[in-house]
């Protein structure tokens, strides 16, 4: 799949606690509109929205063009567990806040001991 292959965008995958994780994408350049996020089973789908022609872009003569707007999809897939918390964008990073929740019955327990009486 070529575009994950360009490395584009660039990302962060940070661990925050035993059940806190946040995935940071640097998307300068692009809108909260202009962004989608899907979770389907496992798999979180993060793409751009942007038209391929959008005609304010097409009627400009760009001297230098080093913003990229292109369309992107970066996926990733979620351990077992793990639901999507939030979303925000600040200053063109997106930040993805994930968190583990173990159902009770896999959360580790102590066993009280008692008296053989």
């Amino acid at each position: 799949h070529s575009v994950a292959q360009t490395g584009f965008p660039p990302y962060n995958i940070i661990q925050e606690g035993d059940f806190d994780y946040k995935i940071e994408l640097a998307l300068a350049g692009f809108k909260k509109e202009d962004i989608s996020i899907e979770v389907d089973q496992q798999q979180l789908l993060i793409k751009s929205k942007l038209k391929d022609a959008d005609e304010d872009i097409v009627e400009l003569e760009y001297l230098h063009k080093g913003i990229s707007a292109r369309h992107f999809e970066r996926s990733f897939t979620l351990a077992e567990h793990v639901f999507v918390q939030d979303a925000k964008m600040t200053d063109g990073i997106l930040k993805v806040i994930l968190e583990r929740q173990l159902p009770e019955e896999l959360k580790p327990r102590t066993i009280d001991i008692s008296s053989d009486k």
